[in-house]
This record gives C-alpha cells, sequence and structure tokens, in this order.
C-alpha cells in the first residue's frame, strides 16, 4: 500500500528460466540470466499513460495495452500502466507501472514477461464482486466480464473507472490551458448548446460544439449515462425538453446546473467572457482525491485559476436498490431471498429490515434475516420455515450515512403446493409441461400437455416429466457404408453395360433398417470403344473433333472443315488435317505512302488542285493481295477559290469577271438622254462611278408631250376635247408674277402612284384662284363634277380677313399630304369659297392646295365647290379636269 509517493521503488527480478526440451522423452533444464524489471513511479498529475509517456520526452510509438483493466501503453520491451491505489483512509494515489525486460531476451523470458502482463492483479486489498448493469445482471469484476453495453458495479471496476476519470480531467486541464494560452480566455460556449456556457458529456454540444471550440475532441465519462431526469417529457439521454427548452435540474430554484440523482457524467461551465470556468464529475468509487490525509469528497472538479481540486459542489446521491428476488412459497417450506442494492457515491450502506405488523407473522419459524452473501451488497432473506398461507410485507431501508435513504417495500406470497406424478412440487399458480408416453417409436412425435397448480390441484393428466422418440435405424448399403432412415441413395443394375446400351437404375430408401429395392451397383458404365485420330492419339465414344481438307489455304480462300465424331471405335468423315491456315495477303503501297490491306480501298484524285469552278476527279482503288486498282497517284484535290464579288451601288452583287449598265441621274429633262456606264467586276472591284442603276426622262407620259425645253399637258374640256397648258420651269409656276395672267381655265388629269392629283384653274378680274385634290388609289378615276364629297385636305375659314393670295405667305416647303408643316394654309378669297393659295417664301408655286376636311390630313370628308364669276358661289358641273405628277412640280 502506498501512501504519497516520493520515491521510485524499483524491484528487479531476475527469473531463471526454466526451458524445457523434449528430446528422446528425456526433459533437461537451462537457466538463463535474462532479467525482467518493475518500477513504481508517482503520478501526481494523474497522467494517462499516454502523456506520461509523452511528458518524458520518450520518441516511440507506443500501442495501447490494458492490464488488469487499467489503460497503458507498451512500447517495444517495456509496459506503462496508470494504476490508482487505495490507503486504509480511503483516498487515492496514482503511480505508474513500468515493467521491462532485457534486449536480446529468449524466447522464453517474453513468453513469461507476457504471461506477467496477462495475469497481473492490482488492488488486491480490494475485494467483493458486482454485477453487470442494464442487462445481464450477470456476476462480474470488471467491465471486460460483461457485455459491450453494460458496465460492472464492483468496487474495484468504479475504482478503475474514477482512474479513467482521473485521466481524463488531467488531460481536460491541459486542453483548456492551451486555449487560453491562444485565447486569452477559456471557452465561453455562449452559443452552440442548450443552456449557454453549459455544458454536459451527454449533450451534442459537447462534441460538436465544446470539442470543436478547444479542436480536439474532448473526454466523455466512461459510464456517460444522466438519471433518471423525472418526467416522460425529457429526453432520457439528455433530460432536456426541447419544446419548453427545460433542462431536468435537480435543484430548479437555485442557479445553478444540478444534475439529477444517479447521474455519471462531466459538466463543464464558464462565465460568458471566459475569464473562469468549472469542469467537474462523479468518482462513484467512494473514493477520493486526498490532502493532508484527509479525503475531501466525493466529486472532481477543475477550475480556471486553481487547477485540479476536490469539490463537494456534486451533492450526495441516496443508494439505490439494483435486484431482487422474493419467490413464491409454501407453509413449512425454507424460505430464501435476495436482494442488491449499490450506492452511486460509494458510501457504505446500512441495512434496515422492517416488517409489517399485520398480518400477524403465525406460523413462521422467525422473521426474515438480511445474511450477507459473498456478492458485494448482496443480502440474502432466509426465514427456516415459512407461516400459514397469506400475504406477508416488509420494508427495506437503505442509509450511506451522509443523509441519502432509501426505502422499498416486498411482499412475500405463501401458498399451497402442488405434487408432480415424478415427484417434486410446483407453487400455486406455476405451470408444467408433461408428456403423455416415456417413449414414442421411430418416426413419431411426443405429445405433451400443460399443467397449472391451482390451489393443491394439479390440472390435466399426463404423468411423464419427459419424452423421447425412439431413433431410427439406418441401413446398410450394399457397396458399402449406410443410410439414415428416410434418406435415399441409387442403385444400378449392373456395372457396366454394352456400348449403344444405358444403365437401368432404381432409388433405394432406408425406412428404419430396411432398404428398399434390389439394385446391389453403387455405379454403372457404358462400355464403348475409343477412336484413333489420323494425326495420332485418340477420342472416346461419342466425342467429336473438328479437321481440316487441307492444312494451308491460299490468300483469299478459307479453310474447309467438318466434324468427325466417334462411334465405338469408328471416327465419322474423311478430312485428315489437324488445322489449316490461310495464307495471309499482300497489303498494297499506295502512291503518297503507306499502306492499305488486301481488299480495302482508298479514293486518290488525278490532279491536286483543280481551278475556279471545276471539280476533282476522283477514282476508288482497291488492293487485291499487292496490287493496287486504278492510276490516279493524287491523296487529296482542292479546288482554287474563285475572285471576289462586286457589291452594286443600288444594292446586291455580281459576281466576278460580269458586268452591269449604271446611269449617272435617276432623271433627265424632257428632251434630253440618260448618260450611262458599262460598270464590270474586277475581283471585288467595280469600275466606273455611276450610281443609278434606272434613269427616265421627264415629259414621258402619255399625258404629256416636250418640245425642245418646254413640256406640254393635254388639256380636256367637259366634252372630252384636248386642249394644253404651257408649263414654266423655273422659280414661278403656272402664272407669271401678275395675278390677272392665268394661262387657261379648266383642270388637268394625271396619275400619281398611289394617289392623285386633281387642280381647276378659274379665271376673273379681281384674282385667280386654284383648287387642289389629293385622294388614295382607291378613289374613281373619273371625277364626278358637281360633286366632290370624301375630298381631303383642309377647309379655309370664311372668316379670313385676307383678299388676295399673295397676302398669305408659306415659310417652309410643303410636306406631301401634310399642308400644315412648318407653316398655314392660305386664307380664302373674298368671293369665293374653299379656293385657296399655297405661297413660298421664294415666289408663288402651288405644290399642292387641297380643300376639304381636317389641316394636313389625307382622307377626311368635306365639299369642294368652284366657281368661276365673281357674282357668287356655284359649284363645279362642268369643269376642265387635269392630274399632273407631283414630282415634276
Amino acid at each position: 500500500m502506498f501512501k504519497k509517493l516520493i520515491f521510485t521503488i524499483i524491484l528487479s527480478i531476475f527469473i531463471f528460466c526454466c526451458i524445457f526440451f523434449i528430446c528422446s522423452n528425456n526433459i533437461s533444464a537451462q537457466t538463463s540470466t535474462d532479467a525482467i524489471a518493475i518500477r513504481v513511479i508517482p503520478n501526481s498529475e494523474h497522467l494517462s499513460a499516454k502523456n506520461w509517456y509523452k511528458r518524458q520526452g520518450f520518441t516511440g510509438s507506443p500501442q495501447s495495452v490494458i492490464v488488469d483493466g487499467y489503460n497503458g501503453v507498451r512500447d517495444g520491451r517495456t509496459v506503462y500502466v496508470n494504476v490508482s491505489n487505495v490507503d486504509d483512509s480511503g483516498c487515492i494515489y496514482t503511480n505508474i507501472y513500468l515493467i521491462s525486460y532485457n534486449q536480446n531476451a529468449e524466447r522464453v523470458t517474453m513468453d513469461i514477461f507476457s504471461q506477467i502482463i496477462s495475469h497481473w492483479k492490482f488492488n488486491t486489498n480490494i475485494t467483493g464482486l458486482g454485477k453487470c448493469v442494464r442487462k445481464s445482471m450477470s456476476i462480474c469484476m470488471l467491465d471486460s466480464d460483461c457485455s459491450r453495453d453494460e458496465y460492472c458495479v464492483s468496487k474495484k471496476a468504479k475504482l478503475i473507472r474514477d482512474t479513467k476519470r482521473l485521466e481524463d480531467f488531467s488531460e481536460i486541464k491541459i486542453l483548456l490551458e492551451n486555449y487560453k494560452e491562444v485565447h486569452g480566455y477559456y471557452p465561453k460556449l455562449n452559443a452552440g448548446t442548450y443552456l449557454p456556457n453549459n455544458s454536459i458529456s451527454v449533450w451534442p454540444s459537447w462534441q460538436e460544439r465544446f470539442s470543436q471550440e478547444v479542436g480536439t475532441t474532448i473526454p466523455k465519462d466512461p459510464v456517460n449515462k444522466l438519471g433518471d431526469c423525472g418526467d416522460a417529457r425529457f429526453n432520457e439521454i439528455t433530460c432536456w425538453d426541447e419544446e419548453a427548452k427545460e433542462f431536468a435540474d435537480a435543484i430548479p430554484g437555485d442557479a445553478k446546473l444540478d444534475l439529477p440523482k444517479n447521474s455519471l457524467v462531466y459538466i463543464y461551465r464558464a462565465n460568458s467572457i471566459g475569464s473562469t470556468y468549472d469542469c467537474c464529475g462523479v468518482m462513484e468509487s467512494g473514493y477520493g482525491l486526498c490532502a493532508g490525509g484527509m479525503c475531501v469528497g466525493s466529486g472532481i472538479c477543475l477550475t480556471g485559476s486553481t487547477g485540479m481540486g476536490m469539490s463537494n459542489a456534486i451533492l450526495n446521491n441516496p443508494p439505490v436498490f439494483n435486484e431482487y428476488s422474493i419467490p413464491f412459497t409454501t407453509t413449512g417450506q425454507e424460505f430464501n431471498g435476495f436482494v442488491v442494492a449499490s450506492d452511486p457515491d460509494g458510501d457504505n450502506i446500512t441495512w434496515t429490515f422492517n416488517p409489517d405488523p399485520l398480518p400477524i407473522w403465525a406460523g413462521w419459524s422467525e422473521f426474515l434475516k438480511l445474511q450477507g452473501t459473498p456478492i458485494e451488497n448482496q443480502k440474502k432473506l432466509y426465514a427456516g420455515i415459512a407461516g400459514n398461507e397469506g400475504d406477508y410485507s416488509f420494508q427495506i431501508v437503505l442509509n450511506d450515512g451522509r443523509g441519502g435513504i432509501t426505502a422499498k417495500s416486498f411482499t412475500i406470497k405463501v401458498g399451497q403446493y402442488c405434487s408432480l406424478p415424478w415427484g417434486g412440487s410446483i407453487p400455486n399458480g406455476d405451470s408444467i409441461i408433461a408428456y403423455q408416453s416415456l417413449i414414442e417409436p421411430c418416426g413419431s412425435s411426443c405429445n405433451s400437455e400443460t399443467r397449472t397448480c391451482n390451489n393443491g390441484i394439479l390440472s390435466g393428466f399426463f404423468i411423464n416429466q419427459n419424452c423421447s422418440v425412439t431413433p431410427c435405424l439406418s441401413c446398410n448399403l450394399p457397396w458399402g457404408g449406410s443410410l439414415n432412415h428416410g434418406a435415399s441413395a441409387t442403385a444400378y443394375q449392373n456395372l457396366s453395360v454394352p456400348c449403344g446400351s444405358s444403365c437401368n437404375s432404381e432409388t433405394r430408401t432406408c425406412n428404419d433398417g430396411v432398404l428398399s429395392g434390389s439394385f446391389i451397383n453403387q455405379n454403372c458404365s457404358v462400355f464403348c470403344l475409343p477412336c484413333p485420330l489420323p494425326w495420332g492419339g485418340s477420342i472416346n465414344h461419342g466425342a467429336s473433333v473438328t479437321t481440316y481438307q487441307n492444312p494451308t489455304e491460299p490468300c483469299g480462300s478459307s479453310c474447309s472443315s467438318e466434324t468427325r465424331t466417334c462411334n465405338d471405335g469408328v471416327l465419322s468423315g474423311s478430312l485428315i488435317n489437324q488445322s489449316c491456315t490461310a495464307i495471309p495477303c499482300l497489303s498494297c503501297n499506295l502512291p503518297w505512302g503507306g499502306t492499305i490491306n488486301h481488299g480495302a480501298s482508298a479514293t486518290a484524285y488525278q490532279n491536286p488542285t483543280e481551278p475556279c469552278g471545276s471539280s476533282c476527279n476522283s477514282e476508288t482503288r482497291t488492293c487485291n493481295n499487292g496490287t493496287l486498282s486504278g492510276s490516279f497517284t493524287n491523296q487529296n484535290c482542292s479546288v482554287l477559290a474563285c475572285a471576289a464579288s462586286c457589291n452594286l451601288p443600288w444594292g446586291g452583287a455580281i459576281a466576278n469577271g460580269s458586268s452591269v449598265t449604271a446611269y449617272q441621274n435617276p432623271t433627265v429633262p424632257c428632251g434630253s438622254s440618260c448618260s450611262f456606264q458599262i460598270r464590270t467586276c474586277n475581283n471585288g472591284t467595280l469600275s466606273g462611278s455611276f450610281t443609278n442603276q434606272n434613269c427616265s426622262v421627264l415629259g414621258t407620259s402619255p399625258d404629256i408631250f416636250c418640245h425642245e425645253s418646254t413640256c406640254y399637258w393635254y388639256v380636256y374640256n367637259d366634252r372630252g376635247n384636248p386642249a394644253f397648258l404651257n408649263w414654266v420651269r423655273g422659280v414661278y409656276s403656272y402664272f407669271v408674277p401678275s395675278r390677272f395672267n392665268i394661262v387657261d381655265q379648266g383642270g388637268y388629269d394625271h396619275w400619281l402612284n398611289d394617289y392623285r392629283t386633281y387642280i381647276a384653274f378659274g379665271m376673273g378680274d379681281l384674282a385667280a384662284k386654284a383648287i387642289i385634290k389629293a385622294d388614295i388609289e382607291s378613289f374613281p378615276k373619273i371625277w364626278n363634277p358637281g360633286t366632290c364629297s370624301g375630298c381631303c385636305g383642309c377647309v379655309m375659314d370664311l372668316t379670313a380677313k385676307s383678299l388676295n393670295f399673295f397676302d398669305c405667305v408659306y415659310h417652309a416647303p410643303p410636306v406631301p399630304g401634310d399642308c400644315s408643316a412648318g407653316g398655314h394654309c392660305c386664307e380664302p378669297t373674298q368671293f369665293w369659297t374653299g379656293s385657296a393659295f399655297c405661297q413660298w417664301e421664294s415666289g408663288v408655286q402651288y405644290k399642292y392646295v387641297t380643300c376639304g376636311g381636317n389641316l394636313g390630313v389625307l382622307n377626311s370628308s368635306g365639299t369642294c365647290c368652284i366657281n368661276f364669276n365673281v357674282y357668287g358661289n356655284i359649284c363645279e358641273t362642268g369643269g376642265m379636269n387635269i392630274v399632273f405628277p407631283w414630282p415634276s412640280l
């Protein structure tokens, strides 16, 4: 037993190994000078064996090992194990146990070393078995004695887990101090966890937030389980109510996070700025870290400033009942039961038995006794004689001496037993299986029934406790061996039959030692002669082989073959060659290099290039066993590009070498002729400079004739007699600057594309007037005299003050069809209605004047009236009509 170890214990064990050699039934022994040494080193910081190894600066590659439940590492010939020792006052001290053997040791020494590691036992002063918690409740000493999802609650198993907790908190302290060294504060956990600044090792935030923040996996408690959450609304693993956002706090009223009873977890708490923290856990063995020879508690905590220390902040947990057995019994029988309990904090338990006073325990030899057993914290319930029939209740109270008290009530049922036909008895209410017969013949099955004890009377009639079916006998086979009952085998009438015949068989079945059928042969074969092959060797009857007519075939030919089959020594067919090879055909050389295989073809061209407008002449040349057909020698051919075409001034294009006629002007005066050029395309360049596709001579309309430089329009009166009006070109049109000199009166007629213009001239002693009308193509081609409805143009206001057309000035050239663009329409004269002129600033020019409708808008309705005298307004009934082309004005 070690107190505070401030020295190093070195145990040198020199083992003289006996190596046994078995030779000629003699055993001889040899001695060895190999040594195995054990060293015990204090581990006051409770480092794990792995971290202690690193702290020493060792540079090996240690592998994890487990020695008697404790974690350790092995590096070559040396094993390091961190082990807890407990002194008489219940204080825990951790030490590193180092065991090693010398270099170049013999094999037997290494075997002994392995045996020591496998059988080394620590804490021999801690005794008592426990049970596996969660499922099986089997007897155990270490966690390794339980299934994977269970743990052992023996005193030693708890101590080993407490040692792991000390190792974990030593590692957590290093990680947190390293974190603070880098960041200047401890992990805050302000977000990402159920409760800010808090995390428990069973919460997702322990790994997802806390470990992520630190940068490595933070250890978890070896058991890592919260106690009973107290309400079904809490998650049984995390004790967190997601809907209410509430933890199952054991003391809800205080400002701390208090764990439920019987919890075995780690908890981390920090303030919001990370300047302080607490990281605590529960020591379940009941032992603790000690200072000055005094054990200061059963919890372990880290703090941000004082390092590792013990804390009583973890509440004391009361004892718990783990398991019990209170069997049914009958009057006068001996009673045996048991109860198993434990204390989560490892406190010693005081047991108290309190029987209920009623009913009176009549007939009992004594009250039940609580007796100790070899299993730790298990008590036996015993009475020599059970009393009268009835239910007897009692209470057991557990007290850990630290304020933790747990009580539980139990009931013993005493009743009558039923005697069994084969001896023994069962209690009231129990059932057994009974059988009709002890033995059933081969092929039968056992018939059973359930018999139930009902207040001393056993139901049913079957009297046998067991039943067995007589095994069926096997059958001996004629050719040796045996066949089980129900199994079958195929037997043959003869061992062999002639070629062409077939083997006759039957199925023989074993029935309790009797084999059906009569055939006695296990196998049968058909005897046929083999056939010799032309090239040597042979094939069996029924087999076939492929033969060939010739051993070789020329280029282009194929091998002729047949299948020859053996029939009892006779080989069908006549071909005698075992193989055939077709001689390869020769390839052909191509004129431009390279080759093609026999039968392949290539395209060849007569010339490598062809002029513009031509096409390439090609042929297909085929290889025939080295000879290439055809004569063309070029692999490729291309047509030379033609010269570029030319774009025309009026749009479109002509090809290179083509020509087109172009004109200098689109029109020429009456009596003149059109000047033109022949423009030729030369590789994209067009000769000449004229840009017009067409040219016309003015005055070539059927209603117009020209004489010298003067153009004349045919004039028609209302009787169809032609007349003409002299047209004077120049600034002034239609008349000289005298308003009394009008060339003629009447009208002219001429079509202008999709609309036409009507003009009527009248002559009076005061002024001249003109009325011009324009409409769309759909207007009737012959104007109906006297009716001017459907006119388009403008109707002049009769309130106009001007008395002659020289008083209105048009300030811009008019736009065809719009009398309002840039100017205004002339006012009417004094005596005429609807007559108007428009004037250019450069002089009087009759571009167009319209009557009726809205200003400047075509196709508007109105009435146009024309008068020829100064005495009144008379609508035109027989005037002369003329139409003249707009572009000539």
